[in-house]
């Protein structure tokens, strides 16, 4: 499913004000890819962006 990047900036805008900004946010695409939004909205809020390696998302579970 694809979610814009306003779209995700707000919800997680929500979600922070009712249980706080968590400490980071997994993706499984590379923060290459994700909006200029997501990623100043990550860096305001001081949320570490973690990148899944291709193929092996639940290998990246288990080590994180």
């Amino acid at each position: 499913m694809s979610l814009p990047a306003a779209r995700a900036v707000r919800v997680l805008g929500q979600v922070n004000g009712w249980r706080g900004a968590p400490e980071a946010i997994r993706c499984d695409s590379g923060p290459e890819l994700l909006s200029a939004t997501s990623r100043s909205r990550c860096r305001e809020s001081d949320v570490t962006i973690r990148s899944m390696r291709p193929g092996k998302p639940s290998h990246d579970a288990l080590n994180r």
